[in-house]
């Protein structure tokens, strides 16, 4: 699917405009012009940008890595497109379990080719496309939007308010080559093959059988972390780590919490030595759930760092093979694609208004598939699951004057674009990668290479 962006955010264009657009862009077209709403549009494919002949005005276009799209039934049994933020969220989702199933596969004929040690190369490729026939992806996995809970395998929504069940359906851009039947034996595998003549047409799938190569030829790797929300800064373990008791040993001092003398019930900070009344230290840090770091009241030294406050949620992240999807000054490297899944909830004591639902959030992020973009996805793969991403914020709409508590950004800085610079919070940002590192620095996360060399700060 292809998009453009609006001044309100990315827009899709219509199946047909997208299928007209992908063929060229296949094909290597440089300029393409294509009608929208009975206005005429120039497409540059190769610095991604339309122009309006009417307007004469410019704006950002991107390719969604997705070529399918997801329908549902009304009540008339008439297909409806969902939309395109949805389609593509469950196609991702249908992508993972693909790719899933796909590992599960290759898992299992390689332990039958352990198990065979005089099996062949040719016994093991008759194992693997016999598996691959066989194969079954698992029914019982959904994405959930608002009240319903969609399930790719099984072709169907649950509206869980009120249990009603609607059919839905896959549909993917499949080639089509154009060729003469007497032409087609010349016809190899290779260059030929992409210079042949071909067409775009739509598709049906059935997703209840294997559809490997929908994954295998978009998808390098796959990985899914969980943020359980964390109801508490600090573990009570975490807590004791930082401080020692003192047990008959007199502190000729006043507590600097209470003003009272340190006689009784004392704690040492292991970090800057200082001394409280282990009662204090605890109160103190029970105000601390906005704080991200246990510190010293006197001489602010951090002694640890906790937990954020972001609600539950789910991370998954998807390496593109490079030429499907790429990431503007950064040619011909693949695409770590972030997906971000955070769901309605009720707050907690460490949000705005504790026992009161909250809205979730869903969201897209990119990194380069370099050595630097796979420091930040461990660096923010850990902050995800330390609740670090996401927070609840309460905002007044001003139209109606009414509060609503809803999930938003943390600190930490996401690219959610591929293109237009930090102006579309996109790439190329040279400054990106720094910003990102010392954010999760002032977090207590210390992200590390390849080798297991910690990151160095350079100013």
């Amino acid at each position: 699917m292809w998009r453009w962006w609006s001044d309100e955010g990315w827009v899709y264009y219509s199946l047909e405009n997208s299928a007209i657009i992908e063929k060229s862009w296949r094909s290597k077209e440089v300029n393409i012009i294509v009608n929208v709403g009975g206005i005429p549009f120039l497409l540059n494919l190769r610095h991604f940008y339309q122009f309006n002949f009417i307007t004469q005005r410019h704006r950002r276009i991107s390719r969604d890595i997705s070529s399918a799209v997801w329908f549902w039934t009304d009540n008339n049994g008439q297909l409806n497109l969902y939309q395109p933020n949805i389609s593509a969220q469950i196609e991702r989702f249908y992508l993972h379990m693909q790719w899933d199933l796909h590992k599960e596969v290759i898992s299992e004929v390689s332990n039958d080719s352990k198990e065979n040690t005089e099996s062949n190369n040719n016994d093991f490729k008759t194992v693997s496309i016999l598996k691959k026939q066989v194969a079954k992806p698992k029914t019982g996995r959904y994405v959930v939007w608002n009240q319903y809970d969609i399930y790719p395998i099984e072709c169907k929504q649950v509206n869980r308010i009120t249990g009603k069940e609607r059919k839905i359906y896959r549909r993917y851009l499949k080639r089509v080559d154009l060729l003469d039947n007497q032409n087609y034996d010349e016809i190899q595998y290779g260059a030929e093959k992409e210079r042949m003549d071909f067409k775009l047409e739509w598709e049906f799938t059935d997703t209840s059988v294997a559809q490997f190569d929908d994954a295998l030829s978009l998808i390098i790797e796959t990985g899914e972390y969980v943020c359980e929300g964390h109801q508490n800064v600090f573990t009570e373990e975490e807590i004791n780590k930082v401080k020692t008791e003192l047990i008959n040993e007199k502190i000729d001092d006043d507590c600097c919490l209470c003003l009272h003398r340190l006689e009784d019930n004392l704690i040492r900070l292991n970090k800057c030595s200082h001394v409280y009344h282990n009662e204090c230290l605890n109160e103190m840090i029970g105000h601390l759930k906005g704080k991200n770091s246990l510190f010293c009241p006197l001489c602010m030294t951090i002694q640890c760092f906790g937990k954020g406050s972001s609600p539950p949620g789910i991370m998954r992240y998807i390496v593109y093979k490079s030429g499907n999807i790429e990431i503007e000054s950064y040619p011909n490297i693949n695409v770590i694609e972030i997906e971000y899944f955070i769901p309605n909830g009720i707050q907690n004591n460490r949000h705005p208004n504790p026992n009161k639902p909250y809205i979730g959030t869903y969201k897209i992020a990119y990194l380069p598939y370099d050595e630097q973009g796979k420091i930040l996805l461990k660096g923010l793969s850990k902050a995800f699951k330390l609740g670090h991403t996401f927070k609840v914020s309460s905002l007044n709409n001003s139209n109606t004057g009414i509060n609503m508590d809803i999930t938003q950004w943390n600190i930490i800085p996401h690219k959610i674009s591929t293109c237009g610079g930090p102006a579309l919070q996109g790439f190329p940002d040279p400054f990106y990668y720094g910003n990102v590192l010392k954010k999760l620095s002032s977090l207590g996360i210390e992200c590390e290479f390849e080798d297991g060399e910690e990151t160095k700060q350079t100013s």
